[in-house]
């Protein structure tokens, strides 16, 4: 073969599960993906659960990872893709995602979100979740 003519363009990946992404599936659950994990330190050793906390009028969710024990923390569940979830149906119940039946999450807050870190006052460092910035697809 007489490579002399081919002009190769590098395939270069965008998202996957490396991209720092928090998903809400349809059952309330959040899920953060391996690179969420992975930039953040969430592994089942070096965290013992996370605190939510919902801005209602914004529409904006702080997740606060935790290396003590709180009280009302959530326990979090590594997978083996490096991903973790957090069972956080009671939350979207609470604060009203969940669709009249209550056994799935309204289609406006099911889907991908990049997390944004800040240092709360009164909470501490958390990743916040807006709500009305869901990931394009594609």
């Amino acid at each position: 073969m007489d490579t002399s003519n081919l002009t190769f363009k590098k395939y270069e990946a965008k998202g996957g599960r490396f991209s720092p992404i928090v998903s809400i599936n349809k059952n309330g659950n959040i899920y953060f993906s391996s690179g969420v994990t992975k930039k953040y330190g969430i592994t089942e050793s070096s965290c013992v659960g996370i605190s939510l906390y919902y801005d209602e009028q914004n529409k904006v969710i702080a997740i606060k990872i935790l290396k003590e024990k709180e009280d009302g923390m959530l326990s979090i569940k590594t997978g083996q893709g490096g991903g973790a979830t957090i069972n956080s149906k009671a939350f979207a119940v609470r604060f009203n995602f969940m669709k009249e039946n209550k056994v799935s999450v309204k289609e406006e807050y099911a889907g991908q979100y990049y997390p944004i870190e800040e240092d709360i006052k009164g909470i501490g460092k958390v990743l916040l979740i807006n709500l009305k910035e869901k990931r394009k697809q594609g």
